[in-house]
């Protein structure tokens, strides 16, 4: 995932659907019909891995699914944050605010790590962890660092 839009115009950044779920969880009480929208819908996309999970699908049958079950999902949770952002969040408390916000944050970039480390055909858990045994061994400079990025890193 990039932040160089201008580069990478078909690439968007990723926020951890874990993360943004708790935030709705925490504005439950201010606002409990927008905060249970916004986690059913989540909650719809965690059933689409839960399915292709419980399928035994490939990797790559994971992917198509994704594809098609995803988008409508993702498009109906873009477009009601969009209205909200429109109106500067109008009538909304604290809490809801944060919740939509964070949806903007880069707060949960793990999940970007993660898909880069998926589309690099590398484990995303085994990424981690050479990852930071190497960063704790000794100092690493800029150029090392850059090594150590998911597309880098050998296999």
């Amino acid at each position: 995932m990039y932040d160089d839009d201008e580069l990478h115009p078909d690439q968007h950044r990723s926020a951890c659907l874990t993360h943004i779920r708790r935030k709705f969880v925490e504005s439950l009480e201010e606002n409990h019909s927008l905060s249970m929208w916004f986690i059913d819908e989540i909650g719809r996309l965690f059933g689409i891995e839960h399915d292709c999970k419980k399928a035994g699908l490939t990797a790559d049958q994971v992917l198509v699914e994704r594809l098609q079950r995803s988008k409508p999902i993702m498009d109906r949770i873009k477009e009601k944050f969009e209205r909200f952002a429109k109106s500067n969040y109008k009538g909304l408390g604290a809490l809801t605010k944060k919740a939509l916000k964070y949806i903007k944050t880069d707060y949960a970039f793990m999940f970007s790590v993660m898909e880069s480390c998926n589309m690099n055909k590398l484990s995303p858990g085994c990424y981690i962890k050479e990852l930071v045994s190497r960063l704790t061994a000794k100092p690493v400079c800029t150029a090392e660092k850059v090594a150590l990025l998911p597309c880098f890193m050998q296999k």
